[in-house]
Parts: C-alpha cells; sequence; structure tokens
C-alpha cells in the first residue's frame, strides 16, 4: 500500500495558478523519511517546517523561527 503527502497552492480566490505536489512512498519509506526529517529539524533547532515563512522575507531577513539566518545555513537545510 502507498501513502502520499500533498499540498496545494494557488487554491484561493483570486490566484491564477493552482498547483498540487506531493510524494507517495510505502510504509518503509516513510518511516525512514520520518527520522532523517527529525533529525534535520532537530539539528537545525527548529520544530517544524513551513515553506511560506521559510521563503518569506521580512525587510531582506528571514522571518519566525528562520530570522537571523545566512544564506549558507538556510541552504544547509534545504540540501
Amino acid at each position: 500500500m502507498l501513502s502520499a503527502y500533498l499540498d496545494d497552492s494557488g487554491t484561493h480566490g483570486n490566484s491564477p495558478i493552482c498547483v498540487l505536489a506531493g510524494y507517495f512512498g510505502g510504509q518503509r519509506q516513510w518511516v525512514s523519511f520520518d527520522r532523517q526529517w527529525s533529525e534535520a529539524l532537530s539539528d537545525f533547532g527548529i520544530k517544524e517546517f513551513h515553506a511560506h515563512r521559510f521563503w518569506a522575507a521580512a525587510k531582506g531577513k528571514k522571518v519566525a523561527a528562520y530570522e537571523g539566518w545566512d544564506g549558507h545555513r538556510a541552504t544547509r537545510l534545504i540540501n
């Protein structure tokens, strides 16, 4: 059996484009992913990842949990 994580973007009223993306995998793949992802979040000192906050900029700086991060640290998390 496969499980999926899906997310949408652009579903608000005045968006000209809607996108749906996701990942599919079996139970073993999700267990492995969950372990690795939890380790990555812990290594970077964050509890959860929200792309809209990660990529947002406030006066040219990262916001929320990413405030004060330099480009190198942000790139390391994404990689």
